[in-house]
């Protein structure tokens, strides 16, 4: 239940435009995308697939983060991938800084909402193996 309560407010906050209950612009950023710096939460969007995929290839959603702060080590965010048509939602998942999260996703074009108290350094990128 909580997952769907993460997930309905994901939606609501995307379609508004609203994030913690201020009106305020979610930042959206390309996939792939290096080096970004993220304050509270931020869009990341696979808008033209640069993969030929003939329904064999499997590809993965890498999502990988630091503390954007030096004295600040230990960090975590809530990352959830989800398909642009909206149809399919991946997450919530829990990652902690130096970790990377990967993601098993289809030949769609994919988004990443990356959401943390603290502010970050985000790379977000896709691979085909």
């Amino acid at each position: 239940m909580k997952t769907m309560n993460f997930l309905l407010m994901l939606v609501i906050l995307v379609a508004t435009g609203s994030a913690y209950g201020q009106h305020q612009t979610i930042p959206v950023y390309p996939i792939p995308s290096t080096n970004v710096g993220v304050d509270g939460l931020a869009d990341f969007e696979n808008l033209l697939s640069t993969f030929q995929n003939n329904g064999k290839a499997k590809r993965q959603v890498h999502v990988h983060f630091i503390s954007a702060s030096l004295d600040q080590l230990s960090c975590e965010a809530t990352v959830v991938v989800y398909s642009l048509d909206g149809t399919t939602f991946l997450g919530p998942f829990t990652v902690s800084c130096g970790q990377t999260l990967d993601v098993n996703i289809d030949e769609r074009n994919w988004g990443v909402m990356v959401d943390s108290d603290v502010k970050l350094i985000v790379d977000v990128w896709i691979s085909a193996g």
